[in-house]
């Protein structure tokens, strides 16, 4: 899908608490595209305001020549599938929590293929087990399990654009490795906009856009980025440092 989401002097804010002061962004589709800064940046914020869950005080946001207020529910479910860092647990079946974003059940092979992606091959013969605390055959799960879960969960869908905010923050630093490389041909293959502050996640992305306080700080990719932007830089030194 070759389009933009378009940003046109957008404001919002929270009560007295500016978030953006007419922000003017174009975000390209059909490509990987990690939006990365700091905590409080405005990250989610406008990721919110592209599915509609806000609405802006001033300005408009487009996407295929349409304005995204204008969307109906259906339009919107076919553009977007999105999985927030603070994920729902649903208390269903696998297979029930797999479909959610669906029209109609899958077959069984797009629900093994999907969660293999994500690291579950383990619970490819447990579809019909209830997910959480629910007697002796149910599944009870880790943290990072569950987040792989609303991962795969979006991954199965058929909305031409992924939302994924901090795909890997409940995940273990070998998962969230293993996590990468599945992904690339997925973020190939689909357009696919990630939250994310963790900078070993945004270098493998098409396009970086950087946010800081409010404001687009650089929009490129990593290694135009580490030369181009002071800020950008120094997030991804300041995280390389941990490695070390």
């Amino acid at each position: 899908m070759s389009s933009e989401i378009i940003f046109e002097n957008v404001s919002f804010s929270y009560g007295e608490k500016i978030v953006f002061n007419n922000l003017n962004i174009r975000i390209p589709l059909g490509c990987n595209v990690a939006l990365v800064g700091e905590n409080g940046a405005g990250k989610s914020t406008l990721i919110k305001l592209i599915l509609g869950l806000h609405t802006p005080q001033r300005g408009n946001i487009f996407i295929e020549n349409k304005k995204i207020s204008e969307l109906s529910a259906k339009e919107k479910k076919e553009l977007f599938a999105v999985a927030f860092q603070d994920f729902y647990r649903y208390p269903l079946s696998l297979r029930e929590n797999l479909s959610l974003c669906l029209d109609k059940s899958e077959n069984e092979e797009k629900y093994a293929e999907v969660l293999k992606t994500v690291g579950l091959v383990d619970l490819v013969a447990r579809l019909d087990d209830k997910i959480g605390k629910y007697g002796e055959h149910s599944l009870e799960l880790s943290d990072g399990q569950w987040q792989k879960i609303a991962l795969a969960r979006v991954l199965i869908s058929k909305a031409k654009v992924l939302i994924l905010d901090e795909p890997t923050a409940s995940m273990d630093p070998v998962s969230e490795s293993n996590l990468y490389h599945s992904f690339m041909g997925i973020m190939q293959s689909r357009g696919t906009i990630i939250i994310t502050h963790r900078m070993a996640l945004a270098k493998y992305a098409d396009v970086i856009i950087v946010i800081k306080d409010g404001e687009v700080n650089g929009i490129g990719k990593h290694s135009d980025l580490l030369s181009q932007s002071n800020y950008y830089s120094m997030l991804y030194k300041r995280q390389s440092e941990w490695y070390q």
